[in-house]
């Protein structure tokens, strides 16, 4: 839960580098693929932040794994659009509606 809240306050802070900084130190264990509520806030706060790519790189881990619930495709579309990627956040759509 700690690091849940403490990624979901670096995206109200747009603060990037202490999301990164948490994301990585996940990396090494295996609660940053596994656990779907982790997942979704690095979304969330990559999206926040400005880092689309990054976003969307655990969106696609995710999805690969078959681990996305509709909080996954929401964010993933909340991520694009606010940052601009609308086409791409329609396709995210489509592929969930067919």
């Amino acid at each position: 839960i700690c690091h849940n809240l403490a990624i979901k306050a670096c995206g109200n802070l747009r603060d990037l580098n202490a999301g990164k900084t948490i994301y990585d130190s996940l990396l090494s264990t295996s609660s940053a693929h596994t656990n779907i509520f982790i997942q979704n806030s690095l979304i969330d706060m990559f999206g926040d932040c400005g880092d689309v790519e990054r976003a969307m790189a655990v969106y696609n881990t995710a999805r690969q794994r078959n681990a996305l619930d509709a909080a996954s495709v929401s964010a993933a579309m909340k991520a694009l659009v606010n940052n601009e990627a609308n086409a791409d956040a329609l396709q995210i759509y489509d592929d969930q509606v067919v």
